[in-house]
């Protein structure tokens, strides 16, 4: 499917990060907030030699984690920079803390014939929560 033209039911991405995970449909406004921040992410890997996609998972976690302001608004749009930056539309995102630095996984996922069961059933597998949990747009903590 070309760049640009996924439907919402089509595009789905998660984010498990330290306890906490994230459903996102990668609507067109979603994926027109992330292209700005993907070209921000690519001029920081040029400048720093990160990649982008990791600096936008690790973004991502830390919206979560802050919880202030449009906290979910801020991480979905870093999954639709992911999204625009790799050209895929079903994805799920991990990131972990070791010690002071996070490691991010970007994972593609087969959509399937149900793009949002293929994806929230690799979230639940991943952020070790029960897929009913995972309700679109709406952070869910773990429990450990």
């Amino acid at each position: 499917m070309p760049h640009g033209t996924s439907e919402p039911d089509r595009a789905w991405a998660g984010l498990a990060a330290a306890g906490h995970a994230l459903l996102v449909p990668l609507t067109p406004e979603i994926r027109r907030a992330g292209a700005e921040l993907a070209e921000r992410a690519r001029e920081r890997q040029q400048l720093s030699g990160s990649d982008a996609g990791d600096i936008l998972a690790g973004n991502a976690h830390l919206a979560l984690k802050a919880d202030t302001g449009d906290a979910r608004g801020m991480a979905a749009a870093c999954l639709g920079a992911i999204a625009e930056l790799r050209g895929v539309d079903t994805f799920v995102v991990r990131v972990t803390r070791e010690g002071s630095a996070l490691d991010c996984a970007i994972e593609s996922v087969e959509p399937g014939d149900a793009p949002a069961h293929a994806v929230r059933q690799r979230l639940a597998t991943v952020a070790n929560l029960q897929p009913d949990a995972l309700v679109p747009g709406r952070a869910v903590t773990a429990d450990r």
